[in-house]
């Protein structure tokens, strides 16, 4: 053979061997390519999802901490209109209607105001929410029964009951307290 056809034939195979390696590093560039973008994609989208998550906990949180706060600020309210009602209970004197019917009026924004707590939770702090709201409920019944009774000019009786049930209103709002704080500080919940 000559060396011309040789180096011919040389080449060729030189130029078929460098197309196939081109060919072949190109594929495994592109499949390493795909790759690299499927395993970013998936990350991509665990972060979206895991951020998502975090977004949806700290909502949330902020909804528990409003409705949390609107049994705060209801239980001031309530509180308020019992000292309205109290005062002349304790001077043996019938509360105005208009004082009666206030205090009335708050108690009945109790419920609401639990099932939102509950709805927010945890489970605790919605049952702490429900009890302070049927304490409130009972406070006004012994209120409005020593009201009758002080009427009635027997007021002894009714007034041990309504500080019963003012004990047990104040100890309800503490537990609410308590539960609604450790709720707020709980980041996963």
């Amino acid at each position: 053979m000559d060396q011309g056809l040789a180096a011919l034939i040389a080449g060729i195979a030189g130029a078929v061997g460098g197309l196939g390696g081109a060919i072949a590093g190109g594929f495994a560039a592109a499949r390493g390519a795909r790759i690299g973008a499927e395993k970013t994609a998936a990350a991509l989208l665990r972060q979206t999802q895991d951020q998502g998550e975090i977004e949806h906990q700290h909502w949330a949180r902020e909804q528990r901490r409003v409705t949390c706060t609107e049994v705060m600020k209801l239980y001031e309210e309530f509180a308020k209109a019992v000292v309205a009602v109290l005062g002349p209970l304790r001077n043996g004197e019938v509360p105005s209607t208009e004082n009666h019917l206030e205090l009335v009026r708050i108690t009945s924004r109790f419920p609401l105001a639990s099932r939102q707590v509950e709805l927010w939770g945890p489970a605790d702090l919605g049952r702490a929410a429900t009890d302070l709201a049927q304490r409130a409920h009972d406070g006004v019944q012994a209120l409005s029964t020593w009201g009758h009774a002080v009427q009635l000019g027997a007021p002894d009786i009714s007034t041990r009951q309504a500080n019963y049930e003012a004990v047990e209103i104040k100890e309800a709002f503490a537990v609410f307290l308590r539960m609604a704080g450790q709720a707020l500080r709980t980041p996963n919940d």
